[in-house]
């Protein structure tokens, strides 16, 4: 038997501006070993790379608050350029991002319409735990 906590549980947050930001990066490696055991199981020689494209991909909304926030007056247009290359996906974090959380998701693109059921079915999957707030007002 194995226990799956689905989403991270905060016991008590006493600041009622407490956020959350959700990184996924560290959900890309497990995602494949996943998706490619299931495979393996079902005796496909398929992995998980020959009918997805898999990704991680920022917020756009996280981002262009970051740019609005740390970038408006930015010394240096390289470092504008530097952040619009990692948003699209086209280079790894700028070191100068690495201490604001920006919000991230991890993106399973089918590259065969076929798969498209099983990407959305993940996904229901993921998502599926309910959450609710609660207050002791």
């Amino acid at each position: 038997m194995i226990k799956i906590p689905m989403h991270s549980i905060i016991d008590l947050i006493t600041n009622s501006s407490t956020e959350i930001f959700v990184h996924s990066e560290a959900s890309l490696k497990p995602c494949k070993e996943l998706i490619n055991e299931f495979l393996f199981q079902m005796g496909s020689m398929q992995t998980c790379d020959d009918i997805f494209d898999i990704s991680i991909e920022v917020d756009k909304n996280s981002a262009e608050q970051y740019k609005e926030y740390y970038l408006e007056d930015a010394d240096s247009e390289e470092d504008v350029k530097r952040f619009d290359d990692y948003v699209n996906g086209n280079a790894k974090c700028p070191g100068f991002v690495e201490d604001y959380h920006l919000e991230t998701y991890l993106v399973l693109r089918p590259k065969d319409p076929k798969y498209e059921k099983l990407a959305q079915l993940f996904k229901k999957f993921l998502y599926s735990p309910e959450w609710f707030e609660h207050s002791n007002d």
